[in-house]
């Protein structure tokens, strides 16, 4: 049975020593605790919350001491939070400030760790990803400390990097570079998850407009409509692609685009069908911004991880729809508050 959101809290959070050890302990968070975990595909995710002196339990179920706790130290330690049975954040502790009550403690996923690595020079050319991995295992060889690895999902897209070593780049910036257009990932367990941006994901889970608070929209954008589309190619080559059956019911609406790069028939052709496609009916579902989910939504934190795709459904519209939306930031409090950015990913599905 899938937890209900809101519900149920079980957090914990666990610190161990750098390197992935046996924890020095677990603190078992309550609806009152401070903290918050922020979860960002091809981001930096990070979170914070306050322990007490005596907050952590042992292994052995005793209560440790302060002296352990106060030798709790920003990279020294990571933060492994787990919330519904679910992994949300395991990564380095990024910033620590002792008080006379406790420790407020700010940590991140792996990918702060790029932050503070420089990168090595490279002139590569080749898969996305493959190019996005060499420049990363190259630049954290000096010290694998941290240990935790990438896994890669290839696909059909190819780039060029050339990187100065002299210039004094930091790992984090390069890698950003590739963010949307080239790679997307995210980072769980002691692994980052990097896949091409050309990977098309199919939906793992499902929402309904009922599992939204706020109200959520159906929208025609009668502004970019169009049932012909012109494509212009190079040397003014030019293609037709119309819906006769859409031009008698809405009128003539037509739309040009030119496509310099494009020099033969077949290319154009293609162009315009799936420019026709995305733009005879562009009707879209709309959710409130920074959406938060309800109680009773049948999802698990596990589904709402970042880059995962879901299709949400309105079927309390006059007009029933289906769309597919990526996960795109997950914002959680411990004290059982959750709100989600979802990207849309196309037109009706």
């Amino acid at each position: 049975m899938v937890t209900r959101l809101g519900e149920g809290l079980d957090t914990s959070v666990e610190i161990r020593p750098r390197g992935g050890g046996p924890p020095i302990g677990t603190f078992h968070t309550t609806p009152d605790t401070k903290g918050s975990v922020d979860m960002i595909e091809s981001g930096y995710s990070r979170g914070k919350f306050f322990l007490p002196h005596d907050g952590l339990i042992a292994p052995d179920g005793f209560r440790v001491g302060n002296s352990i706790t106060r030798e709790i130290a920003a990279w020294r330690y990571e933060a492994r939070v787990l919330s519904f049975g679910g992994e949300l954040v395991w990564g380095p502790l990024v910033d620590v400030k002792h008080g006379v009550e406790g420790v407020s403690i700010d940590f991140g996923d792996w990918t702060h760790w790029w932050k503070h690595r420089r990168a090595m020079a490279t002139n590569l050319t080749g898969e996305a990803t493959a190019v996005f991995q060499s420049i990363h295992d190259t630049s954290m060889a000096e010290d694998t400390s941290p240990n935790f690895g990438l896994a890669t999902t290839p696909g059909d897209i190819e780039v060029t990097r050339f990187i100065d070593g002299a210039d004094g780049r930091m790992l984090g910036d390069v890698l950003s570079d590739f963010a949307r257009a080239d790679c997307n990932w995210v980072s769980r367990g002691r692994t980052v998850y990097v896949r091409s941006a050309s990977d098309r994901l199919t939906p793992s889970f499902s929402l309904s407009d009922r599992d939204f608070l706020g109200e959520v929209f159906v929208h025609h954008k009668g502004r970019v409509q169009a049932n012909r589309v012109i494509m212009i190619g190079k040397g003014g080559l030019t293609v037709t692609v119309e819906d006769p059956v859409l031009i008698a019911a809405d009128g003539l609406l037509e739309k040009t685009f030119v496509e310099q790069s494009m020099g033969s028939e077949s290319e154009l052709l293609v162009a315009g069908k799936q420019r026709l496609a995305q733009l005879r009916i562009p009707v879209f579902i709309e959710l409130p911004k920074n959406a938060s989910l309800s109680p009773d939504a049948a999802v698990s934190i596990g589904q709402l991880t970042p880059g995962n795709v879901c299709t949400v459904t309105v079927a309390n519209q006059l007009r029933p729809i289906k769309q597919n939306f990526r996960v795109d930031r997950i914002k959680f409090t411990f004290n059982g508050r959750i709100r989600v950015t979802f990207a849309p990913i196309a037109g009706e599905s």
